[in-house]
């Protein structure tokens, strides 16, 4: 079997037996087709799964459609003519989806011939939305012993077999590849693969980043608006009419490797940002970004908070929208009349930088307040190894450009939605 198009796809299966009551854990299925073979590593016949692992492993209610967790390190088998084969094993916090029980006490990575032990793992509690927009590129064979590190998290999945994949990104380094839409990273170093299938997938050249500030209903918030207003119900209509004509709402990560051009993105591929994170962004913005499904980065300015990260934007990040910095407290007027972080020292320039983005346990994107910036500010990012920043320049992005100047699009409170759709065309 190949491992073949590694995308998440849903399934929900009820599991039952005649002798119980109990029902077996609900699946998300991991599209994940294996090619094993030629494994040096000790196999385990029938008998002996059976004498060291549970053979009647049942699920309460209360675990049915969780994410489960490696508790320490989790043994990955393989079965092949009716006998296991230990191929691997995945770290400590890793997360997935399985299938149900089988009749020797392993649990099925569904779609694969990849078997966990049962007791290995702990339901996982945590929300974490994963998603992979980006466009295949090529296919490759691995035949050899390597380690999947997760691009999300600092987690392993350790490997020995023969493989196919599908990549989505590729630089001088590395491989990513995804499962349940999780990306992991392969280090190309003294692998033994070969390219076996080449992606016409030209992807888009060029991508518009929208800008977002406030959110308000008209028939609660009486009073006169400026154009960083959005009037919900206009909002949603933008929402609407990405969702019905296949806009791809794209990550920070993913506009990233766009950026770098060692990843493709589809042609109507854009990226969402909302400045400052104001009140109104949790009360009317959110419900609706998650409702259409969107992704989302939110810039917020963490001296605005208080002294922890607000459960609100906890929550917000649980459900997938991102967390990146507008700085911690630069967004104030400076001596020269621009944003502070142009006139501030140096030292105590990084010293903000960084802790905005120790304040929402990391990140690498940071908006210039006010779309300020000099040199000065340029060197403090820079010291602080942000990835990219934004402005308030007018424009789309594209490959080449200076990740740390890059433009947007301001959707404006007075525009119609003929005029929304001009400026992302």
């Amino acid at each position: 079997m190949k491992l073949h198009h590694l995308t998440m796809t849903i399934l929900l299966m009820q599991i039952s037996k005649k002798k119980t009551n109990k029902q077996k854990i609900l699946v998300l299925v991991l599209g994940f087709m294996c090619l094993l073979s030629a494994c040096s590593a000790p196999s385990k016949n029938k008998e002996e799964i059976n004498e060291n692992i549970v053979n009647d492993f049942e699920l309460n209610d209360q675990f049915l459609n969780q994410r489960v967790k490696c508790i320490e390190k989790c043994d990955v088998y393989q079965l092949s003519d009716e006998t296991y084969h230990l191929i691997g094993d995945m770290s400590k916090g890793q997360s997935f989806y399985l299938s149900d029980l089988n009749s020797f006490g392993l649990l099925n990575i569904d779609g694969s011939d990849l078997y966990l032990n049962g007791s290995q793992f702990e339901i996982d509690g945590s929300n974490y939305k994963f998603v992979n927009n980006l466009l295949e590129l090529n296919q490759i064979e691995i035949d050899d012993s390597f380690t999947m590190i997760n691009e999300y998290k600092n987690y392993s999945i350790n490997l020995k077999g023969k493989f196919i994949f599908d990549t989505y990104v590729e630089d001088e380094d590395y491989f990513y590849v995804s499962m349940q839409n999780q990306r992991f990273k392969i280090d190309k170093k003294d692998l033994n693969y070969k390219n076996i299938q080449v992606y016409n997938n030209l992807g888009a050249s060029e991508i518009p980043v929208l800008m977002y500030h406030f959110f308000y209903d008209k028939n609660v918030n009486l009073g006169s608006k400026n154009n960083n207003f959005i009037e919900i119900n206009d909002f949603n209509e933008q929402l609407d009419y990405l969702n019905d004509n296949n806009y791809v709402s794209l990550t920070m990560a993913e506009v990233n490797y766009f950026m770098d051009d060692s990843a493709r993105v589809d042609e109507l591929s854009y990226a969402m940002t909302i400045d400052d994170g104001d009140k109104s962004v949790y009360e009317y913005a959110y419900p609706s970004i998650v409702d259409h499904d969107i992704n989302a980065t939110l810039f917020i300015v963490g001296g605005w908070m208080g002294d922890s990260l607000p459960y609100s934007f906890i929550e917000m990040r649980e459900e997938g929208l991102e967390l990146q910095s507008h700085s911690f407290l630069m967004h104030q007027g400076g001596s020269d009349g621009k944003g502070l972080l142009l006139s501030t020292p140096f030292d105590e320039g990084v010293i903000d930088t960084q802790r905005s983005f120790d304040y929402i346990d990391g990140g690498s994107v940071y908006c210039y307040p006010f779309g300020h910036y000099n040199d000065n500010a340029l060197n403090i990012l820079k010291e602080v190894d942000v990835d990219m920043a934004f402005t308030t320049k007018h424009g789309k992005i594209s490959a080449g450009m200076d990740k740390l100047l890059l433009p947007r699009i301001r959707v404006s409170g007075n525009n119609n939605l003929q005029q929304f759709i001009s400026s992302i065309n």
